[in-house]
């Protein structure tokens, strides 16, 4: 009895082995089939449309005039945002790419106190530059967290900011964005930035503008889809040395974390962190206001 059980149990081990077999590729010949398909705002072409199991593709999204591209995904869900897209292939697949429409309100942004800003449809209007940009590709200020003034040399030496004891959050005397902009400007909280960086509210698109790398924030909002805001990859400044500028991102918040530390934004092509950082660093600031 024990053998016949046994000999039943290692036929549907086979089975299922085979099921999994066949459902991964095409049996005849070990083929893998890869399709590609675009909805509006672009094309999208693989490389090869019949693989090898273990085989490598290139999928590439060429988005229209106006649009975006955003994501590929599989049967709804996300699986790259990198464009072109390298992806081994063990079964079947069908990718789909992803567009988005931008809108124009960015080239007519409304004003505040004579500066610009975008309505995400956010819990804030986040300025189009940071603080001492004209353009929203251009790098601007850097600041030690709680100064309201750039400087040379950005070290705990220089570090002019003394507040005793450190609180959650800057007054309005120690907030550069209120300082330098006045009105109702301010730098935003960290859980502003939570806000923007979640998916629900917004895409974030690597790309450049006009020869400048960084982030285009689209929102995702329904009232206020395809609006966007570009966060230059500014880097940070430790002692005089600019790091990262090209590659990297480090924005300040307004809320402290701990002992030196207060939070931030730090972003590349693949992250965008909200995370504690060191107080002396030079940072960017993007204002926001209500």
């Amino acid at each position: 009895m024990k053998s016949i059980k046994l000999f039943a149990n290692i036929i549907s081990i086979l089975l299922v082995a085979f099921q999994f077999t066949f459902t991964s590729c095409s049996k005849e010949n070990d083929i893998c089939n890869v399709s590609v398909i675009s909805k509006e705002g672009g094309v999208a072409v693989s490389t090869e449309n019949e693989v090898a199991p273990g085989s490598n593709v290139i999928l590439t999204a060429t988005p229209n005039e106006g649009y975006e591209f955003l994501n590929w995904t599989i049967k709804g869900e996300i699986v790259s945002a990198d464009n072109p897209y390298t992806v081994n292939i063990t079964k079947n697949s069908r990718f789909e790419a992803n567009f988005i429409k931008i809108s124009n309100v960015v080239e007519n942004p409304e004003s505040e106190d004579g500066h610009y800003y975008v309505d995400l449809g956010l819990s804030v209007k986040w300025a189009t530059c940071n603080i001492g940009a004209n353009e929203p590709q251009e790098y601007g200020d850097y600041f030690s967290w709680g100064e309201t003034e750039p400087k040379l040399i950005y070290t705990s030496a220089t570090y002019a900011y003394r507040s005793s004891p450190l609180t959650s959050s800057l007054s309005e005397e120690e907030d550069a964005a209120h300082i330098v902009w006045g009105g109702s400007w301010r730098m935003p909280t960290v859980d502003e930035f939570d806000e923007l960086r979640d998916a629900r509210n917004c895409a974030w698109v690597w790309s450049s503008q006009n020869g400048v790398k960084g982030y285009k924030v689209i929102s995702l909002k329904e009232s206020t889809k395809g609006r966007y805001i570009f966060l230059p990859a500014a880097g940070y400044y430790n002692n005089q040395n600019l790091c990262y500028d090209g590659s990297d991102g480090l924005y300040w918040s307004a809320s402290f974390a701990k002992k030196s530390w207060a939070f931030g934004l730090n972003f590349g092509k693949s992250y965008k962190d909200g995370d504690y950082y060191n107080c002396f660093f030079g940072s960017s600031i993007r204002p926001v206001h209500p």
